[in-house]
């Protein structure tokens, strides 16, 4: 029981500081002072985009419709009784 109890507590110790070190502060802090990480915002552009379409309506094609007859035969059977 007790090896479980130091591998437990070596696993917590090795989490604390592999946390402490992915904060990504200064090494040379002063005292007195707070130290916050922060990230900068996003940059938005506004462009002005400008679309070329060419009409749909000058290219107009007249396809005739097609018919066709199709006959199917259904097999239907009859109802039995055991």
């Amino acid at each position: 029981m007790p090896q479980i109890k130091k591998l437990v507590l070596s696993l917590v110790a090795i989490m604390a500081v592999s946390f402490a070190y992915a904060q990504d502060l200064p090494t040379n802090t002063e005292l007195g002072k707070c130290y916050v990480r922060c990230t900068t915002p996003d940059v938005y552009e506004n462009e002005t985009v400008i679309f070329v379409l060419t009409s749909v309506y000058k290219n107009l094609e007249v396809v005739p419709a097609t018919y066709e007859t199709v006959k199917e035969r259904v097999m239907i059977k009859q109802a039995s009784e055991k």
